[in-house]
């Protein structure tokens, strides 16, 4: 599999829903399970939009197939004096990822808010960057697709939004279509 780790810059919560679900379901019908970072409104809504096309949340979740955490929780969790420490994220990241019931031949495709809230709280691109570094790491060591959520406005100059791509290999458009991130 080529590394896909995703980015989704969106104005409305209802359409990130959206598209995360879109994201996340493709994988259910193929067998991939699937992690869930996000704020409590935002997996609400991505469970919301996932039952609305006949997915069973309880079922996925009781299976193992769907585990869903909170992002505030969880970015707390992974830093060491407001900086991500790669141990405790990899032991957080590591010990969500193996609560789910996988095969080695499917991927696990995981919704991340965590960044977002490192933007939004903690002095924007320092933290942000670090925790985009150790996604990019996890997503190749435990065979996952990364899709991570933002807000247009959260990085609306040209050098932090440009900075949080560089991390990426696609961004997704309003369709959800991902496009490969270019590379200069």
């Amino acid at each position: 599999m080529s590394r896909f780790h995703a980015v989704r810059f969106d104005e409305s919560s209802e359409s990130i829903c959206r598209i995360a679900a879109a994201f996340l379901g493709a994988g259910f019908v193929t067998g991939e399970p699937a992690l869930v970072i996000a704020i409590p409104a935002h997996r609400s809504g991505i469970a919301d939009a996932l039952r609305a096309v006949n997915f069973g949340i309880d079922l996925l979740e009781h299976s193992g197939q769907l585990v869903l955490l909170d992002a505030r929780t969880t970015l707390d969790a992974c830093m060491v004096n407001d900086t991500p420490d790669p141990v405790r994220f990899h032991s957080v990241i590591g010990a969500a990822l193996r609560r789910l019931a996988r095969r080695p031949e499917h991927p696990v495709r995981v919704y991340d808010e965590m960044v977002r809230i490192a933007w939004n709280e903690h002095q924007r691109q320092p933290t942000a960057m670090r925790l985009e570094g150790l996604w990019d790491d996890l997503t190749i060591a435990c065979n996952c697709s990364l899709l991570c959520g933002h807000t247009a406005g959260q990085c609306c100059e040209a050098a932090g939004r440009r900075s949080l791509c560089e991390h990426h290999t696609h961004v997704l458009a309003d369709n959800g279509i991902p496009h490969p991130v270019g590379r200069a």
